[in-house]
């Protein structure tokens, strides 16, 4: 059985819904973890989690969001070069706007 939402077709939807209402939502923004790692190694992580879980347990993988809040938004980019990768944070409070209206949605649809 599928566990990916963007792979599966409507009918799989709904099988995998009935047998198990649990979303995941993989987070994790993009920025730099080393030249050894891809930039969005956060995401891809919790990605990998969620999928294990859903394997093992029932429920819906939804795609990761590559997006996070920065910390250190005003960083010196001279003094810290490696900081040019972080491009896919978002102000925390739009950030929790976002959130909520994805959990709305998530539930709204049977979650």
């Amino acid at each position: 059985m599928k566990i990916r939402y963007e792979e599966m077709f409507p009918h799989e939807f709904k099988l995998a819904l009935s047998k198990n209402p649990i979303a995941y939502l993989p987070l994790g923004s993009i920025e730099y973890h080393g030249y050894h790692n891809a930039l969005g190694l956060d995401s891809l992580k919790a990605w990998k989690i969620c999928q294990l879980a859903a394997k093992k347990i029932g429920g819906v993988v939804f795609p990761p969001m590559y997006l996070g809040v920065d910390a250190w938004p005003d960083i010196d980019l001279q003094k810290y070069p490696n900081k040019q990768f972080d491009c896919y944070h978002i102000d925390a409070k739009l950030y929790q706007e976002v959130l909520d209206n994805y959990f709305y949605r998530i539930i709204r649809i049977g979650f």
